[in-house]
This record gives C-alpha cells, sequence and structure tokens, in this order.
C-alpha cells in the first residue's frame, strides 16, 4: 500500500508538491523524507488504512501520566491531553494502554512504577509524566530509570531535562557557548540582591519549575523595593532559589522544533505586547493556562510572517544552536526575545505541553499538521531513536 501511495505521491501529487516547496524547512534531508512519509500515511488512513497496514506491524505504546496532589481542573486536564494523544496514535494504528503514576507510590519506590510499566510491554512509553509539585526532579528520575532500563520513550533524555530544569545552569551553559541571555543573579537569600549590582526593570522567576510557575505581576520589578517585597515572597513559595534577571523587552518568539539535530521545525509564531498595553508585558502563569483571564485571550502568538526572513532565519538559527547545546531531542520549544537588533534565549523547554489547545501545537497546526501527524511524529522518533 505505501508504495501505491509513494508512487502517485512522487509523481505529481499536489501534496508532494507541498512537501517539496517547503523541504528547506524540514532542517534535514531525513526529516523531509519523514514528513513526507507521514503525508503518504495520512493519505492512507484517508482511504481506510491504518498504521499497522501501512507498516506491517501494531506496536503497542503505553502512554505514561502523573495523578499527584493537583486541584480537579488539572487532574481533568492532565487526562484530557493523555486521551487525545491516545486517539491520536490509535488513529495512526498503534496498540495503546495507559498508566498512571501516583505520587505517594512514586516516591516510595521509583522502580516499581518501571516495573509495572514493564509489564505492559510496551514497544515504547509516549511519556507524559511532568513531575509532581514540590519536587519537579521527579521528571528527570523516571526518564532515567527508562534509561537506565533501555526503555524506548518519547521526549528528551534525562540530561536534557535536568539541564533545562534549572534555569540558572541553562543560561550559564548557553552564555558560554556564545548564545546571548539575559544577565542575571542566583538569589537564595534577600541579602543576595545587596551583593550583586542590579540594573533595573528586573525579571524574577523560579531556577527550578516550568510552564510559568510562579510568574505572576510580581514578577517584574522596576525598582529595589519592588525587587525586595517579590523576593520575599517568592522565597516562601520556592525556597530551591531564584534567578533574577534583566528585563528583555521586545518582541516574543517561540519556534517548535521536533526529532533530533538538526530538528524538524514544525512551528515558528511572535507576540507582540505592544499590541496589547492593558496587558502585561509578559507571559504570567494566568496568561498561559487561566482561560477566564483577559490576558489568555488576548495574548496569542501569531504565525511569523514568512516575509520576514530576517528574523525568521535567526529564530531558527539562534534556536537549533541553543537546543543542540542542551541536548534536547524529540520535542521541545525554544522561546526568545529581542532587545534591539538582538534576540536573548530566555527558556529551552524540552516536553512542552502538546494538548490539543497548547502553543506548540497551535503552532504546528499553522504550518499544516494535523494533530494525529504531530503525535505520531513523536511516538516515530521515541520508537527510532532509543
Amino acid at each position: 500500500m505505501l508504495n501505491s501511495v509513494g508512487r502517485s505521491a512522487r509523481c505529481g501529487h499536489p501534496l508532494h508538491a507541498f512537501a517539496t516547496e517547503n523541504k528547506k524547512h524540514f532542517g534535514s534531508q531525513h526529516a523531509f523524507d519523514q514528513n513526507l512519509l507521514f503525508t503518504f500515511i495520512d493519505r492512507a488512513r484517508k482511504l481506510g488504512y491504518t498504521l499497522g497496514m501501512v507498516k506491517g506491524d501494531s506496536k503497542r505504546i503505553v502512554v505514561v501520566t502523573g495523578i499527584g496532589d493537583f486541584k480537579p481542573s488539572e487532574i481533568k486536564a492532565v487526562l484530557k491531553r493523555r486521551d487525545a494523544v491516545a486517539e491520536g496514535l490509535r488513529a495512526s494504528g498503534y496498540d495503546v494502554k495507559y498508566f498512571e503514576i501516583y505520587q505517594d507510590e512514586f516516591f516510595q519506590d521509583k522502580r516499581g512504577a518501571i516495573s509495572e510499566i514493564k509489564k505492559l510491554s510496551p514497544d515504547c512509553v509516549f511519556n507524559l509524566f511532568e513531575g509532581f509539585c514540590g519536587d519537579s526532579k521527579t521528571e528527570v528520575d523516571l526518564v532515567r530509570l527508562m534509561e537506565e532500563e533501555k526503555m524506548p520513550f518519547t521526549g528528551n533524555g534525562s540530561s536534557a531535562l535536568e539541564t533545562c530544569l534549572n534555569k540558572f545552569t541553562t543560561k550559564k551553559l548557553l552564555r558560554e557557548n556564545g548564545i546571548k541571555v539575559p544577565s542575571g543573579i542566583q538569589v537564595k537569600d534577600p541579602a543576595d540582591i545587596e551583593k550583586n549590582g542590579i540594573d533595573f526593570p528586573v525579571f524574577i522567576k523560579p531556577i527550578f519549575e516550568d510552564a510559568s510557575l510562579g510568574i505572576d505581576k510580581k514578577s517584574l520589578a522596576a525598582d529595589k523595593e519592588e525587587l525586595k517585597g517579590a523576593i520575599e515572597d517568592k522565597l516562601r513559595q520556592f525556597p530551591r532559589g531564584l534567578i533574577v534577571e534583566e528585563f528583555i523587552p521586545g518582541r516574543e518568539y517561540n519556534a517548535g522544533f521536533i526529532g533530533g539535530h538538526p530538528y524538524e521545525l514544525v512551528g515558528l509564531s511572535v507576540l507582540d505586547y505592544g499590541q496589547y498595553p492593558e496587558c502585561d508585558n509578559f507571559l504570567s502563569f494566568k496568561a498561559k493556562w487561566e482561560a477566564r483571564t483577559k490576558e489568555y485571550k488576548k495574548l496569542i502568538p501569531d504565525i511569523l510572517d514568512e516575509k520576514d526572513a530576517r528574523y525568521k532565519n535567526e529564530v531558527v538559527e539562534i534556536s537549533r544552536r541553543a537546543s543542540k547545546i542542551l541536548g534536547c531531542s524529540c520535542y521541545f520549544r525554544v522561546d526568545c526575545r529581542e532587545k534591539g537588533e538582538e534576540l536573548y534565549i530566555l527558556d529551552v523547554n524540552p516536553n512542552p505541553d502538546i494538548s490539543p489547545d497548547s502553543g506548540f501545537v497551535r503552532q504546528a497546526n499553522l504550518k499544516g499538521l494535523t494533530y494525529d501527524q504531530i503525535v505520531a511524529k513523536i511516538a516515530h522518533y521515541g520508537l527510532k531513536a532509543r
């Protein structure tokens, strides 16, 4: 079946023409070929065939999620994302099983979770586990255990996750490799700010958290008085430490990638805060996750204009360089902002949210990828790369 689909596509099918025209965006010949393969598979599915029929077998994928001391709405979101991923995998012909990791059980016996997953005989683990509140490194712990057991899994390896989880270490490593990042200091005690000269305004965020946790109105400080108040408040919430860095005021760019270096670009967007003077000029936790807020409704990134070649090429290039330095793979997002004529890396986010309404997925949708195709690409890399 694949051969017949392939022949028709290579012989002038419009999807092949589209793929050829956009080949330069895929990052490598492998990414281009893989993108074409998924186009064929998607077409085959529409004709009534499944991935198992196309590829000759049906791989079993275990979708792993974490259930901790979350709010009911947070648990609902975790399960909704899991179900969406599972539906996408089944649409591509995979045999899908679920496994939930519960917080108390994981802290008592981490290897026990791996043993239980192995009993399901997965060909690959689709890793949606994000750790537990209060101990974000548990996300790294699970991946490291899967690596030790040589279990194929989706997402980034333990080294990239651990590095990116520490924002201060991440920026130190990028700076040492010639990539511009905001200058900043590590703060574990309010007295730390007295030891360093700080130029205002500054931005404050937890060192060891992601998903904009801890980012709110107090995160932007215009003077020392505001900074002291914010630090005292945030250290109570995040005693492992904060990073205080120069605030980069320009437009924000987000680049999403899938696969291994040089990576396939699956989305590129820009957010110009100057168009929304009634909102904070940064993305807070509420702006990202609380649908009832004005920031959530208004601060929606736009697809980066294809005509803006300078910034597009520069954002993609610096994002790829940063991701390679940090060892990212499978899927991740890079955030940067402009200051004058220069771009600064703000964050590199391995394993970003891939809910159907997430920023990563919206970016990929605008580039022509369906949700099922995104999930299938991630699963394909997990199966083949490890």
